[in-house]
């Protein structure tokens, strides 16, 4: 990796293979520096979702940048569904936005937070978890979280099972990630429970994480990436790499310890981000007490490279230093708390 570039008072970026778009406080612009447009209001983070990027600005207005941008007023989008409809929020309803037409559809009279679109359906979280159908809003199917029971902490309290994220859907079946460390595996048809994954299937290498034992693994919460082309799931978390596939009809989950791995590139695995990025079984990570990053193969298992320190002026060691990282075919790019993008060109 060789320093290409820097761009400065850039609070968020997104990137495709073409490149990255970055915005400031209320303008957005393309990474040569040229400005798309200025808002009135102030903006939060830029998302890039294939085929468009999108940012929404804090009072609920939203901008759509293709090859020229667009501007909607009071409506706030929570998804690129295809590249004729968005899914938004607007006048505190969920409707599907015809981008063309220019008209709204009402799907929900209420807003929606966590989701899941699978094929003409969508799974939120409401009262437990539920589809519907995206063409009639008519329900589709319910799994009430209560049929769980009652999470026990280690401290001997007890709470309900929460959602956490939709991890995606692989063949038949919608997993999701609980805050209480356990996947749920459900069919996409009926809603009906066809795994519950509370530990890890198959342990292999060793962990520095303390609380580990008796190969006794949780699903630690991180950034878990999922891989539609390859049907799996795949995360890091501090030294251990998780791989969620389907074998044999059964999802079946590994978690390999990377111990020795990381010792030998002399990286604190307590000090990685959970942000992460997967491109191309290579999954790039952050190291935030030193200010560096790396790349892990997730084919492998080994670390193929480990920057420098990212040189931050007036900032010294902290463990929140890098915020970001992203990468293209040929670019990446790492976000520091000082609001720079470092700009890596791969050789």
């Amino acid at each position: 990796m060789k320093l290409f570039n820097k761009i400065s008072n850039a609070k968020w970026f997104a990137s495709n293979n073409r490149g990255i778009k970055y915005n400031t406080l209320n303008r957005v612009y393309d990474e040569n520096g040229y400005e798309l447009f200025e808002s009135n209001n102030s903006l939060q983070e830029i998302i890039f979702e294939e085929p468009y990027f999108y940012i929404n600005d804090i009072e609920g207005n939203s901008y759509l940048i293709g090859t020229e941008y667009q501007y909607y007023s009071g409506s706030f989008i929570k998804k690129v569904i295809n590249d004729k409809n968005l899914l938004v929020t607007s006048d505190g309803q969920t409707q599907i936005f015809d981008i063309d037409k220019k008209l709204f559809v009402k799907l929900f009279d209420f807003k929606i937070f966590k989701f899941q679109l699978i094929n003409n359906s969508i799974v939120i979280v409401k009262k437990g978890i539920q589809s519907y159908s995206l063409l009639t809003a008519q329900p589709l199917w319910h799994f009430d979280l209560n049929d769980l029971g009652e999470f026990t902490s280690e401290t001997g309290n007890k709470f309900n099972y929460e959602v956490e994220k939709f991890l995606g859907v692989i063949d038949d079946v919608l997993l999701v990630l609980l805050k209480q460390k356990e996947i749920l595996v459900l069919d996409i048809n009926s809603g009906q429970i066809k795994q519950r994954l509370q530990r890890i299937n198959n342990f292999h290498g060793q962990t520095s994480i303390d609380t580990v034992a008796n190969n006794d693994l949780p699903f630690f919460i991180t950034n878990y990436h999922f891989q539609e082309n390859n049907k799996n799931v795949i995360a890091l978390f501090e030294d251990v790499l998780y791989e969620i596939k389907i074998d044999d009809n059964q999802l079946v989950t590994n978690a390999f310890g990377l111990k020795e791995e990381f010792e030998k590139s002399n990286i604190k695995p307590g000090q990685l981000s959970n942000n992460t990025f997967l491109q191309e079984n290579k999954i790039y990570f952050l190291e935030q007490e030193l200010g560096r990053f790396g790349i892990l193969n997730v084919k492998t298992k080994k670390i193929e490279y480990v920057s420098e320190k990212i040189e931050m002026n007036g900032h010294g060691v902290g463990f929140d230093k890098l915020k970001e990282i992203q990468a293209t075919s040929d670019k990446l790019y790492v976000l520091d708390k000082t609001n720079t993008i470092h700009i890596f060109k791969k050789v």
